[in-house]
């Protein structure tokens, strides 16, 4: 039976039914809420990426959500519920390809009482809309999942000590609000990032300025791959393989309809060949190409959309691609250290023949050399 609590990161998505019990208790840490929440996240297709209930004193309790398009709604309700929280503090993190986050933090005197209001909210059948929100949170949100540009570390902190509050942001890209980060407050932060903290009023218009800039670089972005993309078709020469490709590193792709190229298949199919832009997730490739005339890439796996009737049957052909990717390159990487080791044998071998040749030659010339 699997340990789900071992300090691997899951995917819960390959977390059985039948186990959701045994994750959710695995997780806690021993809090019967916090084992309640998470059992309902994981029935209710609600991604968490990590918990804690606090382990000395000063730690905090918290909850870290996946920051996505399907748990937009239930992180609109934390927001609304605990904007005013006092000692609370909510982190977003947006890193295009490598981390996309959400988590929520309360004294771990809180905790338990945290948590369990937490279940009661997410549980409630209400809808919260975003116009419930503060402007300072719209604008946040907004931001955070209009974030694409590929590694980009953009984030943004929100919290309330002794009833202050103060909103952070920081960015590896100064540019995107260059007249803020020659400030006294201006500090280094994470990622190489550099952040500016305030009270909410005078954050939020960077915020905001950051979410324009980065819209715009995103269109230079996509506008240059495809350029890029239409010279590698015009000068097939130019076009390099990696020798190693890691899935954090790959930018996901989108259909687009107006970039296109042709190949004979495409042709003789009327295919359309889409091309790689930024921004989207597997799960979201597979809606957009399923029952489609449109042929793309995603991570190297090649995906003809008229091939498939359900987006789940292109996410399992992903998977099981990778996982075969994968496995490729261990065997490969084993015979390499194979004959790596053989070498290595080789060259210890002559070593020691041309040590011995040089001792016999000494004893010759009349005894061991000290």
């Amino acid at each position: 039976m699997q340990n789900y609590n071992n300090g691997h990161v899951v995917d819960v998505s390959k977390i059985s039914a039948g186990d959701y019990e045994k994750a959710a208790k695995e997780w806690s840490e021993g809090s019967k809420a916090l084992e309640e929440l998470l059992l309902y996240c994981l029935k209710n297709n609600i991604i968490t990426q990590a918990s804690c209930i606090g382990h000395k004193d000063t730690d905090m309790a918290f909850l870290q959500f996946e920051l996505s398009e399907r748990n937009i709604k239930e992180i609109i309700k934390i927001i609304n519920r605990y904007y005013n929280l006092n000692s609370v503090n909510m982190t977003f993190v947006n890193q295009p390809g490598i981390i996309s986050k959400f988590d929520i933090r309360v004294p771990k005197n809180m905790g338990e009482q945290f948590f369990r209001d937490m279940l009661m909210q997410l549980s409630n059948g209400l809808d919260i809309g975003f116009d419930s929100l503060t402007t300072d949170m719209q604008t946040t949100i907004a931001a955070m999942t209009g974030h694409r540009v590929p590694n980009d570390y953009l984030e943004v902190q929100y919290s309330v000590n002794n009833n202050k509050k103060e909103l952070f942001v920081a960015t590896t890209n100064p540019n995107y609000s260059e007249l803020y980060w020659d400030k006294d407050e201006a500090k280094p932060w994470v990622e190489n990032s550099v952040g500016i903290s305030g009270t909410p009023e005078s954050i939020e218009p960077i915020i905001r300025d950051i979410s324009k800039k980065t819209s715009l670089e995103y269109s230079n972005y996509v506008e240059t791959q495809r350029r890029h993309n239409d010279q590698q078709t015009t000068n097939p020469s130019s076009t390099s393989v990696p020798q190693e490709i890691s899935e954090k590193e790959i930018v996901p792709i989108v259909a687009n309809v107006q970039a296109t190229r042709e190949n004979d298949y495409a042709r003789n199919n009327s295919m359309t060949i889409v091309e790689v832009l930024p921004g989207m997730s597997i799960e979201d490739v597979a809606k957009a190409m399923c029952g489609q005339r449109y042929i793309c890439k995603f991570n190297n796996f090649e995906i003809d959309g008229s091939k498939y009737t359900s987006s789940e049957q292109i996410v399992e052909a992903y998977k099981k691609d990778w996982e075969e990717g994968k496995k490729r390159l261990l065997e490969s990487r084993k015979k390499q250290e194979q004959i790596d080791n053989s070498t290595r044998q080789q060259q210890i071998a002559s070593m020691t023949n041309n040590q011995e040749l040089t001792s016999d030659v000494e004893l010759e010339e009349g005894g061991l050399k000290r």
